[in-house]
């Protein structure tokens, strides 16, 4: 398991530190949680794997409807 610091994971997915840490606020309130203990207690570390498979799942940017608009 390969842990990174909070820099190192957004960048990873591409996206500033203060998106990231937002965005994992919010798949936290949705089950997914890829913290890990870190150095200290207010440090967290995060786990690369689960990183990446948030990622994966996630639709991306543009239009996220399955239908079309009319």
């Amino acid at each position: 398991m390969t842990t990174l610091s909070t820099a190192e994971a957004a960048a990873m997915v591409g996206l500033t530190p203060a998106s990231f840490r937002a965005a994992m606020a919010r798949a936290r309130k949705q089950g997914h949680d890829a913290r890990r203990a870190g150095p200290d207690a207010r440090t967290p570390a995060w786990d690369e794997a689960a990183l990446l498979a948030w990622h994966a799942a996630r639709p991306g940017r543009g239009r996220w409807r399955t239908q079309p608009c009319d």
